[in-house]
């Protein structure tokens, strides 16, 4: 069995794909890059601070509350 074949699908979908970048202490770059790439691919708020610590959110409206139901 593959980790992506683990359920719900999706998380663990994304868990890979974040297994898959480079992040060793202090090299980071290439992480942040990505989280930056992701959250803009998935219109997902970010902010970042000077250290490159970053904070991702994204309101859920009551549409996609019913959505989801």
């Amino acid at each position: 069995m593959k980790i992506t074949d683990l359920k719900p699908e999706i998380v663990w979908k994304f868990f890979h794909q974040v297994t898959q970048v480079p992040r060793p202490s202090k090299k980071e770059g290439k992480m942040i890059e990505f989280l930056e790439s992701f959250a803009k691919q998935y219109k997902i708020a970010i902010k970042k601070d000077a250290v490159g610590n970053i904070l991702m959110s994204k309101q859920i409206g009551r549409a996609s509350c019913r959505e989801r139901v």
